[in-house]
């Protein structure tokens, strides 16, 4: 009962106070951002080259926004009205259109009803990780904050991993945008920031090459592990692209 209140007050407050939460998580983003800049000027950048890092490292300042919006209890609700009500203005626009998609999602969907047990049974598979129902996706509860599902910060995440005693491996991660440039087209590709345990506790190992090290984590070295689709789409399958 005390969860469902939380969620209740949480929900009253994104819809209530969005522009204020908004302003908040702006401020809150941008002191990360300082506070990434002045490490990176105690190392012995300038100011220009400072803030570049520190951008490099957050992942894009919208991009983080954007994953803690998304976050937050109520989310789905907004982007679901906002969703319906673009959907009812085109479809009043166009009635004879609208009449022959009601009949054909009707036919659709009576039809997917009738095979999907035997669909599900044959073709749906699990995760294709080994021991798949053993991972878990651990959150910090910031539920007074607006975040049932609130993304860690670096310095607990290593607290976690240091007083791990409950899992066999843990790994961190988080949504980040790159471009590849020099050798072709420039192309923007979306990917993850993994710590090295990732792929080990994914039970995944590369095609071609190596994952990360741990020193490569401690020097925050700039290395990547691309995609099968990327491998193939913009490099052909070509084994040599390791390293």
């Amino acid at each position: 009962m005390k969860t469902l209140f939380s969620r209740l007050g949480s929900l009253l407050r994104n819809s209530t106070r969005k522009n204020q939460i908004d302003r908040e998580l702006t401020e809150e983003v941008g002191s990360y951002v300082e506070l990434l800049m002045e490490k990176k000027m105690k190392e012995g950048m300038n100011e220009k080259e400072a803030r570049r890092a520190a951008m490099v490292e957050l992942g894009g300042v919208e991009q983080v926004k954007e994953e803690v919006r998304a976050s937050r209890t109520g989310f789905a609700i907004e982007t679901f009205f906002q969703d319906l009500r673009y959907g009812m203005r085109s479809l009043l626009k166009k009635p004879g259109f609208t009449l022959t998609a009601v009949i054909a999602l009707a036919l659709g969907i009576g039809a997917n009803t009738a095979i999907f047990s035997a669909v599900d049974a044959v073709l749906i598979r699990a995760l294709p990780y080994a021991e798949a129902d053993r991972l878990v996706m651990v959150w910090e509860d910031a539920t007074a904050a607006g975040f049932p599902r609130n993304t860690p910060a670096p310095g607990n995440y290593h607290d976690w991993a240091r007083m791990n005693r409950a899992f066999a491996a843990i790994a961190a991660t988080r949504g980040v945008s790159a471009n590849i440039t020099g050798d072709g087209v420039p192309e923007q590709v979306v990917g993850r920031a993994v710590t090295p345990s990732f792929f080990p506790v994914l039970g995944v190992a590369p095609a071609i090459g190596r994952t990360f090290t741990d020193d490569e984590d401690r020097s925050n070295a700039q290395v990547a592990v691309i995609s099968h689709g990327l491998w193939q789409r913009r490099y052909g399958g070509d084994r040599a692209i390791a390293g």
